[in-house]
């Protein structure tokens, strides 16, 4: 039993860490810029700050915030786009990673994470299925890059 529950403890690190890589060598939090809508919630703007701060956390740099409405608007360079899912952004962008939306049913939101590549530059897109699921999938980007929570707050890697 112990053998078993040793085994699953390494699969675990292992599917994490292969998780971790598999997101940096996509998106390599080179986006120096994180965009929300100008017509967001409270909650949309709570989630691109909160990229922001954890980000900030784990490389040390501080990505700006800026607006966008369409993919024309968006700044140069490689962006992080946080919106839910009915903005027209992210209906925009929705066409180049296959029209998915976020998860939707039975009462039950979710959110979706993706990367694209277009014009030469990475978009990274989190959309919820609403705004409260936006800033869910937000916290789950920040686990992604190797943040963790607990009863006591934030657990943050030492290393950058």
């Amino acid at each position: 039993m112990e053998t078993k529950k040793r085994l699953n403890n390494m699969f675990r690190a292992l599917k994490c860490f292969l998780t971790i890589y598999i997101l940096f060598s996509v998106f390599q939090l080179n986006a120096q810029t994180i965009v929300h809508p100008s017509n967001a919630s409270i909650i949309e703007e709570q989630a691109a700050k909160e990229i922001r701060r954890y980000i900030f956390l784990r490389t040390g740099t501080a990505p700006t915030l800026a607006i966008a409405d369409n993919y024309n608007s968006l700044p140069a360079g490689d962006v992080i786009v946080v919106a839910a899912n009915a903005r027209a952004i992210i209906t925009e962008l929705k066409q180049e990673y296959g029209n998915v939306n976020a998860p939707d049913s039975d009462n039950r939101k979710g959110y979706l994470i993706k990367s694209i590549f277009k014009d030469d530059r990475n978009v990274l897109v989190i959309a919820g299925a609403d705004t409260t699921t936006t800033l869910t999938g937000a916290y789950r980007f920040a686990e992604l890059i190797g943040c963790h929570y607990n009863l006591a707050g934030d657990v943050i890697p030492d290393a950058k």
